[in-house]
């Protein structure tokens, strides 16, 4: 990998005057992309965002003459129905995340389409993490020279530095500005000649500025990644598909020897805790501990568990010595005796977790680490493949194991299926109780699920005292969720609060076109 200097680079670049169009052009897409956060305020706004997004990176790779393969158009469609989890889920956390993971795959994809590695096929670590990272970072201050670049392609030193000057002025005058003005604010007349003058509260001039900002970083990175990814796709035109970091430094037979205490250690730990581990297959509770206790226990070693075992496969992968042989027994048996062992934890978490979902309900946080616990599974299950098939592209099988699992928590909104499970519970007896509070939690998500509490209870002739006080807390809980639907700005839509005011209609509690 030839990675060029900082002082190559600042003589090297040479600007076009699409470069330069660019340049301004993502500073307008970051300005709006953060007035479209945060993402659970404006998800339609976000993913609006988005799509104009790939659209001016779609742009920029055309006229830089660089054809979008199939795969390309592809991965596109894929990410921008990702993307669709913004609205289709209020969890403000998923949102969050998923945010994250989109311009993650923005930058994947630039970087990938400027021909620098396979986009879905054999991918690399090393890829993977030069496009989300290094290129970008290393390009972060390259959208300023190429704003005032010539057209001829020296970019104007003096137009740079003069901007540059302006920018940390303006930092630097928010803080004494807002103060004198926060001072003089107790004079009515000087608060009304301001106002009169700039026709808007100076808390929106902070928001604009902030806005500023923060869009300012956004183009930083979005021109590094364009700009970027051009420039090293120039000069190294040679960059493989993959990258294996693979040393070969140690003889299997020290790390065999070293491996196999722990293997001998699973084994007696398996057998020692045989009925603690089995009770979990049959539904008994072990003496001395709560649900929550016996649930949480064989997630967090899992974790533990999990972590260390990639990491003793990972050594395996890179530092043993194989003289050149594509495939080794030893080495086979060893990381397939790991992956399994694994694999028994990994089952007998997963059947903790349903063992404490069956007797209290689902969360929030159950059902992460449910789909926390399956995805490790997944993990090793194609760890343990790849033992036998060495040929399977281990890294692409991960990442593409990945998305699907986190569309499948994303896509589907996951706290409307977390508040109808536990009211379809209560509803058929399998449980004594039934959280209201944690329902409210679940805001607009939950609506459709505490209308069907809320008709079981007011249909039922023999409703006693403690249901008519959770009834009353049901009406109170619609009215505060009711109250996140009244917002009139179109950018804020999402498909739970749409339904949400659809069942608001219909018992009457609020016009659907407000």
């Amino acid at each position: 990998m030839n990675y060029q200097t900082s002082a190559e680079q600042k003589v090297s670049f040479r600007y076009e005057s699409i470069d330069s169009i660019f340049a301004i052009l993502t500073v307008v897409v970051g300005f709006f992309f953060s007035k479209a956060l945060p993402v659970d305020k404006n998800p339609l706004g976000t993913l609006i965002m988005i799509f104009i997004l790939f659209t001016v990176g779609t742009v920029y790779l055309k006229l830089s003459h660089k054809q979008i393969k199939i795969k390309s158009w592809i991965f596109t469609a894929l990410t921008l129905v990702l993307s669709s989890g913004l609205i289709t889920t209020s969890n403000k956390t998923l949102k969050g995340f998923l945010f994250l993971f989109i311009l993650c795959c923005f930058l994947y994809w630039v970087y990938t389409a400027f021909g620098l590695s396979k986009i879905l096929g054999n991918m690399s670590a090393v890829h993977i993490l030069k496009a989300i990272f290094y290129v970008p970072v290393s390009y972060i201050g390259n959208v300023f020279p190429a704003m005032f670049a010539k057209r001829g392609g020296e970019n104007s030193e003096k137009a740079r530095k003069n901007f540059l000057y302006v920018l940390i002025g303006l930092a630097i005058t928010i803080i004494p500005t807002s103060l004198v003005v926060s001072l003089l604010s107790f004079d009515s007349g000087f608060v009304s000649i301001l106002q009169s003058i700039i026709k808007f509260d100076i808390e929106d001039v902070i928001y604009f500025i902030g806005d500023l900002i923060l869009g300012v970083f956004f183009a930083m990175i979005l021109f590094g990644s364009l700009f970027g990814s051009k420039e090293t796709s120039v000069n190294n035109k040679t960059v493989g598909d993959r990258e294996k970091i693979s040393f070969n430094l140690v003889p299997k037979t020290i790390i065999c020897t070293a491996v196999t205490p722990i293997l001998l250690l699973y084994v007696i730990f398996f057998i020692s805790q045989w009925d603690y581990y089995v009770s979990a297959f049959t539904k008994v509770l072990p003496e001395n501990l709560s649900y929550s206790e016996y649930a949480r226990e064989g997630f967090f070693q899992l974790c533990f568990i999990c972590a260390f075992n990639a990491f003793v496969l990972l050594m395996f992968h890179v530092l043993v010595k194989t003289n050149g042989k594509k495939y080794d027994a030893v080495k086979m048996i060893y990381s397939s005796l790991i992956s399994i062992f694994t694999l028994v934890l990994v089952a007998t978490a997963l059947s903790k977790m349903l063992l404490y979902i069956d007797s209290y309900g689902l969360t929030r946080l159950r059902v992460y680490s449910s789909w926390m616990i399956i995805l490790l599974g997944v993990f090793f299950v194609i760890t343990l493949i790849y033992q036998f098939i060495p040929k399977l592209p281990i890294i692409s099988s991960l990442v593409i194991t990945f998305v699907i699992f986190f569309g499948l928590l994303t896509i589907p909104d996951v706290d409307a299926v977390i508040a109808n499970y536990n009211v379809n519970a209560y509803l058929d007896g399998r449980h004594n109780s039934i959280d209201v509070y944690t329902l409210e939690t679940y805001g607009t998500s939950a609506v459709p699920a505490l209308y069907e509490l809320k008709d079981h209870f007011e249909n039922d002739p023999d409703i006693n005292n403690s249901e008519e006080r959770t009834l009353k807390h049901i009406n109170a809980s619609l009215d505060v969720i009711k109250e996140q639907t009244e917002s009139k700005n179109i950018f804020s839509f999402d498909i739970p609060k749409y339904k949400a005011k659809k069942l608001f209609k219909v018992h009457g509690d609020v016009d659907l076109n407000e």
